[in-house]
């Protein structure tokens, strides 16, 4: 072999060992593309796993109670402890992130606590809004509802679509992840029925799937209480 053939092999032999090892440094940028891509990924799942699917939020956030807590609800048809009682006020948000608030206004009011996993809540919840499409909202009174101990694990969820599909027209206020509205107002059983006088104090609690006379009473009830 002449010596220009041999310079002319050594020669490929380090191009191709300079190709090797610009390949061998590029491999782990394409290693560190793909763990950015995964990671974003990743956190694309953790910021959108706590919303409900709707493009909204199935918790409120920071419910805040103005005034005192009411008593439990009691069991076994004992009569309330909360009658005649001051209701606490509630601050929060609506699903979609909008101020709602259920205060002291001068007016009567009926809130219904509902849970989207409660097979009782299921059924009384289309009753309640095949009423209000029928005879429209009652006069003299509010009607709001609170969607509370949400469960992401739970059936039915979110509550959001839930009630969408039931074409529910009556405001939602959405508890925060601790139930704070609802711990305020002493329930925790549902559907939960809660009606206000003019003044704000109670004039009547229930739980269970209430028939739509019952709770035409407890609205008068609300209304007439001085």
């Amino acid at each position: 072999m002449s010596t220009k053939t041999a310079g002319r092999q050594i020669s490929r032999q380090k191009a191709r060992a300079k190709a090797k090892r610009r390949r061998s440094r590029r491999a782990p940028v394409g290693w560190i593309a793909f763990a950015v891509v995964a990671a974003a990924a990743m956190v694309a799942v953790v910021v959108t796993s706590g919303g409900d699917g709707t493009g909204g939020s199935a918790f409120g956030s920071d419910v805040s109670v103005t005034g005192e807590a009411l008593p439990d609800f009691p069991s076994g048809g004992a009569p309330d402890p909360a009658a005649g009682a001051l209701a606490p006020e509630l601050r929060g948000t609506t699903f979609e992130g909008d101020a709602i608030a259920i205060t002291r206004a001068g007016t009567p009011k009926m809130i219904m606590f509902i849970a989207h996993w409660c097979h009782v809540c299921q059924k009384e919840v289309p009753v309640v809004q095949a009423w209000l499409a029928e005879k429209g909202a009652p006069a003299g009174i509010e009607v709001v509802s609170v969607s509370t101990s949400v469960s992401e694990t739970r059936g039915n969820f979110p509550p959001k679509a839930w009630l969408e599909r039931e074409g529910w027209t009556v405001p939602v206020l959405a508890d925060d992840e601790s139930s704070t509205a609802l711990g305020a107002y002493g329930m925790s059983s549902f559907p939960a029925f809660v009606f206000l006088d003019a003044r704000g104090r109670v004039a009547a609690r229930a739980v269970g799937a209430l028939p739509v006379a019952t709770i035409e009473q407890f609205i008068e009830q609300a209304k007439a209480a001085a």
